[in-house]
């Protein structure tokens, strides 16, 4: 599974909240890991349009969490007909 981090920006309502979308390989016969960047920001444009500002590995975002305060508006998960399914929202957790 591939997981990406998508945030808003400091200008924006949505400035200390992301966005983590899940990819599944076997889903969509990937090798390659940026065609699952590819499909994850897509489901970003799907869900949130262009209202978005930088999209983040695992790896990338690994410590934004605590550095930030950051908290978890949505968990995306896009499934084999390339829909995309918000499971849970900021405040749900």
């Amino acid at each position: 599974m591939n997981r990406f981090y998508f945030t808003f920006g400091t200008g924006t309502a949505y400035r200390s909240v992301y966005v983590e979308v899940e990819v599944e390989e076997d889903d969509f016969q990937l090798h390659l890991w940026p065609e699952a960047e590819d499909i994850a920001r897509e489901a970003m444009y799907e869900t949130h349009g262009k209202k978005w500002a930088f999209q983040y590995t695992e790896g990338e975002f690994a410590g934004q969490v605590e550095r930030y305060g950051l908290k978890r508006l949505s968990l995306i998960k896009r499934n084999d007909k390339g829909l995309c399914t918000a499971v849970d929202v900021l405040g749900s957790e």
